[in-house]
């Protein structure tokens, strides 16, 4: 994790003071270095935490060989060694850091090197002779980017709190907040944040503005592939095999780092195989992070201890008892990192978690995130995928399900009507969760985002209990 920030505009003291507020206020993202360049109209800055390349090689903002441009970037690319060898075997490399093999592979390739990289990432690079400035976002947004368009200047930065400082007392964005405590939705917002005038760059996109741009135009470069039901594949061994293989690789790529690596493990399914990968590479006493939570029905160590019996000396099992995490002082940061609303209190835990990883010495962490959802860990996704089934003519599939699953009938009927009338279900399902909210204040009320509702599950098929 690091923190970019930067700001576009010709007013000499008007970047300095948001520059100096950004780099302070995003210390805690990238202790290790702090750096800044800046030229008539522009100012990039970075806040490093260092993983690849821990010498001045690796330090941001970077320029480029030939001086014409200067990146500042949070994330990791985890092929960058592949993309050198591939697209850049006569290229002169100062060091090994993946940022600055973004930033040659830039200078050959423009906005078409996007759809080589595999990884993560927040980008900013300035281009010294067009004076235009290159925006990016990794596909699924797992790296933060903000941004501003305030009295003729840009400014960006990965966090909300510096941007508080350029438009200063803000609106709370009352379709943010609608959405957020009608649906529960709290990351499907698009451009939105839960403040109006303060924008989230979107996910899986670019553009590019110069000072006299008057607003910003981002460009798709990816989508997920939407494949029909009917031409969906079997699921059988040889399909089993390749998902592991490619987890396996997945996980041996992220492992790629200049200082200590651990993981956590809740015991639950997805960073339970995590953990059993990285114990199947070979690796002796890793480091693996877990919560414990005595007597309670939410307690996991049983699977954990499982995983630790298998693997013998390939982990070492380093346990956190949850009782005694401080609710008073780690509420009161998790508010303050946050920034915005979340929809799971688990992150307190994970945030107690983290920092005894950082007592240990730990500086990467490895953590399961969705792969409860790839492996259809939730009874609501089996009842969309049993929707689709209907829709494509599948009855067989879903009386399949029906009877193996016992469903209640106001499920069934549910699935039913979802998957032969989807608007209809659609829109009871909407009248259902807005009524069931009829505490909110009327003019919160009036801003439930029923077509922005539609266009998510369009998007991602989430099925709203």
């Amino acid at each position: 994790m690091c923190g970019v920030s930067a700001c576009l505009t010709d007013k000499e003291q008007r970047r300095n003071a948001f520059i100096e507020k950004a780099i302070a206020l995003q210390h805690h993202r990238g202790p290790d270095h702090e750096s800044v360049w800046t030229d008539e109209l522009i100012s990039l800055a970075h806040n490093r935490l260092s993983i690849l390349d821990l010498s001045e090689a690796g330090s941001q903002p970077m320029v480029s060989s030939s001086g014409r441009f200067v990146m500042v970037f949070n994330g990791e690319i985890y092929n960058h060694l592949e993309l050198r060898k591939k697209f850049l075997s006569t290229h002169t490399f100062k060091g090994h850091s993946d940022t600055e093999t973004i930033l040659a592979l830039y200078e050959n390739l423009g906005a078409d090197m996007l759809q080589q990289l595999v990884g993560m990432w927040a980008m900013l690079i300035w281009d010294t002779q067009e004076k235009k400035l290159f925006i990016s976002r990794d596909r699924y947004g797992q790296k933060p980017l903000y941004w501003v368009h305030h009295q003729q200047a840009f400014f960006f930065s990965s966090e909300i709190k510096p941007l508080l400082q350029v438009v200063g007392q803000c609106n709370i964005n009352k379709l943010a907040v609608s959405e957020y405590l009608t649906f529960g939705n709290y990351d499907h917002l698009f451009d939105r944040t839960f403040l109006d005038g303060i924008n989230s760059f979107l996910p899986a996109h670019y553009a590019e503005v110069s000072l006299s741009s008057t607003s910003m135009e981002p460009v798709s470069y990816w989508n997920i592939q939407e494949v029909p039901y009917k031409e969906r594949l079997a699921f059988g061994n040889a399909e089993a095999s390749k998902l592991k293989e490619l987890v396996i690789d997945a996980v041996q790529s992220q492992l790629l780092s200049d200082v200590p690596v651990g993981a956590t493990l809740s015991g639950g399914l997805d960073s339970s195989i995590i953990v059993s990968c990285i114990a199947e590479l070979g690796y002796k006493n890793f480091p693996v992070f877990s919560a414990q939570f005595p007597d309670s029905k939410f307690d996991e160590s049983k699977y954990v201890e499982a995983l630790k019996v298998k693997y013998g000396n390939s982990l070492q099992v380093i346990y956190a008892p949850v009782q005694e995490m401080s609710l008073k002082n780690d509420l009161s940061e998790v508010l303050f990192w946050q920034e915005e609303p979340f929809g799971d209190p688990s992150i307190i835990g994970h945030r107690f978690l983290v920092n005894e990883a950082k007592k240990g010495g730990i500086k990467v962490l490895l953590g399961g995130q969705g792969g409860d959802e790839v492996s259809m860990g939730y009874s609501w996704m089996y009842q969309r995928t049993m929707a689709h089934a209907l829709a494509a003519g599948d009855w067989r599939t879903y009386l399949q399900f029906m009877r193996d699953e016992d469903q209640a009938i106001t499920t069934s009927m549910r699935m039913m009507l979802a998957g032969v009338f989807p608007s209809v279900e659609h829109w009871a399902r909407i009248q259902s969760r807005t009524k069931q909210k009829s505490w909110l204040k009327e003019e919160f009320r009036q801003e439930t985002p029923k077509n922005v509702m539609g266009k998510v599950n369009q998007f991602i098929g989430v099925y709203l209990e």
